[in-house]
């Protein structure tokens, strides 16, 4: 079915994700964190499809199981989490289910 290695998807099922892990995804939630990390969150699949069509580098994406066939459509690097972790690392009162890690642009320019 797939011609090519880079074509098979690269999909986490329910990946239980470290402390550090966790940790960091959710300080990306703070301007400090952002800044420490050189990375930055986005939520909800407009918003993290209109990021990946773009130059920016996408480091990961995380989703619900709810959502998983809506981020199958974004890209091929996903990372299935629980709801209650979903919530944790989300802005909203209600998270979309699913949210993107990219690279900040701060972290391409010269020093």
């Amino acid at each position: 079915k797939y011609f090519f290695h880079s074509e098979i998807p690269m999909i986490h099922q329910e990946k239980s994700l470290t402390k550090n892990e966790i940790k960091r995804i959710i300080s990306l939630k703070t301007k400090m964190g952002r800044e420490k990390e050189k990375e930055f969150q986005a939520e909800g699949i407009r918003i993290c499809q209109t990021l990946i069509e773009s130059p920016l580098q996408l480091i990961q994406l995380y989703t619900t199981k709810k959502m998983l066939h809506e981020a199958q459509k974004l890209t091929a690097n996903i990372t299935v989490i629980s709801d209650s972790l979903m919530d944790r690392f989300s802005h909203s009162k209600t998270q979309s289910g699913i949210l993107c890690i990219f690279l900040s642009l701060k972290k391409l320019e010269p020093n």
